[in-house]
């Protein structure tokens, strides 16, 4: 995306053009996760603007890119919908100038009924057509997509078996408890691999290492699909790889790996036997780690 060229200009020149990125959207935009009943029968509704996808977003361009100013404009208004999100587009979004526009409508317009469906992809096709003009990249996203974590309010058993809320804390814990600890569902964030949220969360526990299962045996010079000459790597450094653009990972997760200093160890998925060759400690794959 060009918004990550900008972003790697501005990292290199703080005198480079500016960073924006907006979110338009309703409540979970906005930062409102919880609708529920309280004993007395009230509905109550539950803010956390810092817990909000905007704010996660941020956090993680801080650690992605340290030193860089992006500024990040929320307009996520609770209750909203798409027509109403089109009219308030050049006031809210477009006066700042957005880089890329994260659009996240949908629970709200399917909510007021079948018959309101042309009217709610009228209004996406308008707010998509008005940021293309004023040369804004764009991020479509459901409101389920934005929900990273269990409420403490959801009570059900079979909604809580599904899984406990991430928090780094705890899942330290659980380690120090000799427990298997299993991250799932991503980040759910725009431009982060599942690559990337990998080794965030191994920096986040500090992991010795990362174990990188794929369908190829190691890294190689060249593409072995393509090119019955390919030579494999015992080993190479991050820069090696960032320099060639070996196909490890994706750039973001490979600087990640190196501004953490943890080793990654490539090696096949197809041999199950090979995590515990690797646990071992025997020769396998492909190490990558600094010099």
């Amino acid at each position: 995306m060009n918004i990550l060229k900008k972003i790697r200009a501005k990292q290199a020149d703080l005198f480079a053009p500016p960073v924006a990125i907006a979110f338009l959207g309703d409540s979970v935009t906005q930062g409102c996760f919880e609708v529920y009943l309280t004993s007395e029968g009230a509905v109550q509704t539950v803010f956390e603007p810092e817990s909000g996808y905007a704010a996660d977003v941020r956090k993680l361009f801080a650690l992605l890119y340290p030193g860089v100013p992006v500024q990040f404009i929320n307009a996520g208004i609770s209750g909203d919908n798409a027509p109403s999100g089109l009219q308030r587009l050049e006031r809210d979004v477009l006066a700042y100038h957005p880089d890329l526009t994260v659009v996240c409508f949908g629970l709200n317009d399917a909510c007021r009924g079948d018959e309101t469906q042309e009217e709610y992809a009228s209004a996406l096709d308008g707010i998509f057509t008005k940021l293309k003009e004023a040369g804004s990249e764009i991020i479509f996203m459901t409101p389920n997509m934005m929900n990273t974590r269990l409420s403490e309010k959801l009570t059900v058993p079979e909604i809580r078996a599904v899984a406990e809320p991430y928090i780094r804390a705890r899942a330290i814990r659980h380690l120090e408890k000799g427990r298997v600890v299993i991250f799932g569902c991503g980040i759910g964030c725009p431009f982060f691999s599942t690559d990337t949220a990998a080794v965030l969360r191994a920096a986040e526990i500090e992991a010795d290492i990362i174990l990188l299962a794929k369908n190829i045996d190691g890294v190689y010079d060249s593409d072995p699909a393509k090119n019955a000459s390919a030579v494999k790597f015992d080993s190479i450094t991050y820069d090696e790889v960032l320099k060639r653009h070996l196909a490890v990972m994706d750039s973001t997760a490979t600087s990640l790996s190196m501004d953490n200093h943890i080793p990654v160890l490539v090696f096949a998925l197809k041999d199950p036997q090979n995590i515990i060759r690797a646990l071992r400690g025997e020769k396998i794959g492909t190490i990558v780690k600094e010099a």
